[in-house]
């Protein structure tokens, strides 16, 4: 089995295909990331990556529409590990999920990823990341109930994302006990 398990559900998305593309262009870097800070506190993960494309019709996409889990990490113990990811060439250093899509509940309360990570590559199409964070998820969330987090709530007014809102927080105001690394 191979140490990264990539999620690509291929669909007809317009002016977001593009936002696909430079997000998996990215993918190395973080998989380098990945793989150097697991081998850093002593989960080495399994050698090799593997992408299945699919589509939203195939057993594994609901693992991404669903889940909110864009890839698996297998340590060379027998552990897997569930990553949502945010490969951006935007100027922030946020984490952003979704409060709200439409009628339903957005991804802050539908994942059920181990990890949440966020790469924002300032130079892209430099393929660095000038800021990033791995998230401990489930700790973020229970941190969240026991203590009040600095988030800003917002609508998304963008045109193709009405209905949509969102919360973010700053890198620096994510609490230490669920950053597993960042820079």
């Amino acid at each position: 089995m191979a140490g990264i398990e990539r999620i690509h559900i291929q669909s007809d998305w317009g002016n977001r295909e593009i936002r696909c593309k430079e997000s998996q262009d990215l993918e190395p870097t973080a998989d380098g990331i990945y793989r150097n800070l697991f081998a850093n506190i002593s989960m080495p993960l399994e050698e090799g990556e593997v992408v299945h494309e699919c589509t939203k019709d195939d057993a594994i996409s609901k693992y991404d529409w669903k889940d909110g889990i864009d890839l698996l990490l297998h340590t060379k113990t027998g552990h897997t590990l569930t990553v949502q990811e945010k490969l951006l060439k935007k100027k922030y250093h946020t984490a952003t999920f979704t409060e709200q899509q439409g009628d339903k509940p957005g991804n802050w309360y539908t994942s059920v990823a181990h990890y949440w990570f966020v790469g924002y590559a300032y130079k892209y199409p430099v393929i660095s990341f000038d800021r990033w964070i791995l998230i401990d998820l489930p700790c973020l969330k229970r941190l969240d109930h026991q203590q009040s987090l600095n988030w800003v709530i917002k609508s998304n007014n963008e045109p193709g994302y009405k209905h949509i809102s969102f919360r973010y927080i700053e890198f620096g105001d994510i609490p230490s006990a669920a950053v597993i690394a960042r820079f």
